[in-house]
């Protein structure tokens, strides 16, 4: 055993560069693997505590304001009822807000984030069927 790690030092000091690129790209490409595994773990993970969870939709909302966009998880009243009454796969809604919104621009860089959302009194229980 203590000779194999003597040979593999010697290798390593005989070929430094070489075996420098392939350790860092090695490591690089383990934590990328283990940060795309959280990702998609917490990507599958929304919305997982209700009981028919794979039948839960989300209208988003996309703002353009001032050249920047953005997508917020927001709908309004009008939009739900309407969803409601015009197509029929919808068996129920929930509608959600913000609240909280804080804007914050430094030079050119924009950033919003918000501290919460309100929501119906009906959302552990609201189902939207797959349209």
């Amino acid at each position: 055993m203590l000779r194999n790690i003597k040979i593999t030092f010697r290798n390593l000091r005989r070929s430094g560069v070489y075996s420098a690129i392939n350790i860092v790209g090695l490591a690089i490409s383990l934590a990328t693997c283990v940060f795309i595994t959280l990702w998609v773990q917490d990507e599958r993970s929304y919305d997982r505590f209700h009981k028919d969870a794979e039948n839960i939709y989300m209208a988003v909302a996309h703002f353009d304001v001032e050249g920047s966009s953005s997508n917020a998880p927001v709908s309004s009243g009008v939009y739900a009822s309407t969803a409601k009454e015009n197509f029929g796969a919808v068996e129920n809604f929930c509608r959600v807000c913000e609240w909280g919104a804080n804007f914050l621009r430094y030079g050119d860089v924009k950033t919003a984030y918000t501290s919460g959302y309100y929501s119906d009194p009906n959302f552990s229980t609201s189902l939207i069927s797959r349209l």
